[in-house]
C-alpha cells in the first residue's frame, strides 16, 4: 500500500512538473516540442529490443509505429489541455476517459463481455473523475468547453 502511495504521489509531481514546463517560455513550455522530446525519450528503449523475445515482423513494427504516432498525438493533446488548464482538472478527466473509451473499443473490436460489477466500477471510476473538475464557478465561460474537450480526446488516444 505504501508502494501505490508513493507512487501517486510521484505522479502528481510528474504532473505539477508538466504544467510549469508547459508555462514556461523555454523550448519545453511548446506541446508539440515537450511532446516529441518525450517521445525521443521513451524510444530509447529501443535498446533493450534484443534482450526481448518478441520476433518483429513487419505486423508487429507496423503497430508499434502506429500506436507510438498516436501516442505522441495524445501527449500533444494533453499538453496543449496541461498548458491551458489546470491539472487538477486535466488529469482526472483524462483519467477518467481512458477506461471508459477501453470499454467501448473493447467492445467494439474484441467482443468483450463485462459483468455488472466491471460496469459499476468503470462507471464509478468516471463519475469519481468528473466529481473531481465540477467547479463551473470558478472557469470562464470562454474556456469551460475546452477544459472538457481536450482532456476527454487526449483519454480517447491514450
Amino acid at each position: 500500500m505504501f508502494l501505490a502511495l508513493l507512487a501517486h504521489v510521484a505522479n502528481g509531481a510528474v504532473f505539477i512538473v508538466d504544467k510549469s514546463l508547459l508555462a514556461g517560455k523555454s523550448t519545453l513550455g511548446k506541446p508539440l516540442q515537450y511532446a516529441l522530446y518525450s517521445a525521443a525519450l521513451a524510444s530509447c528503449v529501443i535498446v533493450i529490443a534484443p534482450f526481448v523475445p518478441i520476433v518483429a515482423t513487419p505486423f508487429v513494427v507496423m503497430w508499434s509505429v502506429i500506436t507510438g504516432c498516436v501516442h505522441i498525438l495524445a501527449l500533444y493533446v494533453f499538453f496543449v489541455a496541461m498548458r491551458f488548464g489546470e491539472p487538477s482538472r486535466v488529469v482526472p478527466i483524462t483519467g477518467s476517459a481512458v477506461p471508459m473509451f477501453t470499454l467501448l473499443l473493447a467492445v467494439m473490436f474484441l467482443g468483450e463481455v463485462f459483468t455488472a460489477w466491471q460496469f459499476v466500477g468503470i462507471i464509478l471510476l468516471v463519475v469519481g473523475g468528473g466529481l473531481l473538475t465540477l467547479r463551473p464557478h470558478l472557469a470562464s465561460p470562454r474556456t469551460r468547453g475546452g477544459n472538457l474537450l481536450l482532456p476527454v480526446l487526449a483519454g480517447a488516444l491514450f
